[in-house]
């Protein structure tokens, strides 16, 4: 598949556009605009360069983030039980279990 392309001063792919095509412009061939990461992979002599370590810590950054946002999430749908403990609606009993989950 033929995929036109822009750069950065860095040779690094920042854009992509596989339809419509056009010929006159810069391109790239690949399996599927998917194969290319933005931000990561470059272009040199008109050849497409993956940089796999860059690609693996953008990865685990990406399973980081998605495990902080649970961790947040996981806060948030309990922050009214914590409101209401520390108003005295709850229980230290009632309360325990949820601030097991909060502090693991």
């Amino acid at each position: 598949m033929k995929i036109n392309y822009s750069v950065n001063e860095n040779d690094v792919i920042i854009a992509l556009r596989s339809y419509p095509f056009d010929e006159s412009e810069p391109y790239i061939e690949a399996n599927s605009v998917d194969d290319v990461t933005l931000g990561v992979d470059k272009v040199i002599n008109g050849k497409l360069i993956k940089d796999l370590r860059k690609v693996a810590d953008m990865r685990q950054s990406n399973l980081l983030r998605a495990r902080i946002f649970e961790l947040k999430r996981s806060l948030a749908d309990t922050d009214y039980l914590a409101i209401k403990f520390a108003e005295g609606e709850l229980t230290a009993d009632e309360f325990a279990a949820t601030k097991a989950q909060r502090q693991a």
